[in-house]
């Protein structure tokens, strides 16, 4: 199984025990279980997941004719924070240490309503996978109707994008 789909499922796994979670019925806690102030008001981290239907329903993944992805896309990931803006055989790369962004160009193929975008950033193989996928952004819960794949070298994180 890649990095990527195991990060996902382990993201996948932790989310759906904090919402179980939320269900069982509270233990009693008495004054040496409290938790530390310090530690009490630390969020947890949160990563960009794709939404996955519950078992027994269908998702669209399942669905023979996928639809593809749009001929231009801005997709975005977080901890660590990056952005790629997709365009006519480019893709324009922000980190909050490159603000402005490099200009990669690269290359594009579309199949089964997937689109693969690779490119060289600094010597290394830039790769977007972009699909067709409801993602949530963990960090402001927005809802993106594309997930990403963004790999530089042997760094993979998942994304969502619009």
């Amino acid at each position: 199984m890649s990095k990527a789909c195991t990060v996902t499922l382990l993201v996948f796994a932790i989310e759906a025990g904090v919402l179980l979670g939320g269900c069982a019925k509270p233990a009693a806690v008495g004054p040496a279980d409290e938790p530390s102030p310090a530690s009490s008001s630390i969020p947890p981290a949160k990563v960009p997941t794709p939404l996955v239907p519950p078992p027994g329903q269908a998702s669209d993944a399942a669905s023979p004719a996928r639809t593809p992805v749009p001929p231009s896309f801005r997709a975005l990931g977080t901890e660590p924070f990056w952005s790629a803006t997709y365009a006519r055989g480019k893709v324009i790369w922000s980190t909050p240490e490159q603000p402005d962004g490099v200009t990669v160009p690269v290359s594009r193929a579309d199949a089964d309503g997937q689109a693969t975008v690779t490119g060289k950033l600094d010597g290394r193989i830039f790769e977007l996978q972009v699909r067709q996928e409801p993602c949530l952004d963990g960090m402001s819960d927005a809802v993106y109707p594309l997930s990403v794949v963004r790999r530089i070298g042997d760094d993979t994180e998942a994304g969502c994008a619009r």
